[in-house]
């Protein structure tokens, strides 16, 4: 988070400062802009990332970005079958804070096209976190029962992994016939 603020921050006052250029309303942006920052904190602190044996959970609470409107709860839930890319990007002012963008796509009920399920900005350090050598659940779950990032991206690695091999056997199996 201490990185992510500024990052979040230095985009919201540029897009204000050329509407301000533009037609004067990135003024009242500029106005909105602690309030902005207030609710991203609270979001980034409430987040939590669970992985069972099928699926992925992610439960987020903050204020609603209209003050006064109350709390909003998010929930989502990404069955592990459906899971079909694990993505991990940077763009170049994520690189000046040296921040990444973790995405896990699936197949989304019913449609074709891979859709993002879960996006997480703000994940430090991805090439540590691939490096982790795989170790049992039961002895890397925290004391609140909750399984740490970094053997979680770790595990979503190998299923990636596993997926990829498993389609490419089955293609192969399907030229030979």
């Amino acid at each position: 988070m201490p990185n992510y603020l500024p990052y979040d921050t230095i985009i919201w006052a540029l897009i204000s400062l050329l509407l301000v250029l533009a037609w004067g309303i990135g003024l009242l942006l500029l106005l909105y802009l602690p309030y902005k920052r207030y609710v991203l904190k609270r979001d980034i602190l409430s987040r939590q990332l669970f992985v069972t044996d099928n699926k992925i959970v992610y439960k987020a609470i903050r204020p609603s970005y209209l003050p006064f409107m109350g709390i909003v709860k998010k929930e989502i839930k990404v069955p592990l079958h459906l899971i079909v890319d694990v993505i991990i990007e940077q763009g170049c002012l994520q690189s000046a804070y040296s921040l990444y963008t973790f995405r896990i796509e699936s197949i989304a009920h019913g449609k074709p096209a891979p859709v993002d399920e879960l996006q997480f900005h703000c994940v430090h350090n991805p090439d540590f976190l691939r490096k982790v050598k795989a170790s049992p659940i039961r002895t890397a779950l925290d004391s609140k029962g909750k399984i740490p990032d970094n053997i979680l991206l770790h595990k979503i690695e190998e299923l990636n992994r596993s997926v990829k091999n498993l389609e490419s056997l089955l293609v192969g199996s399907h030229r030979r016939e």
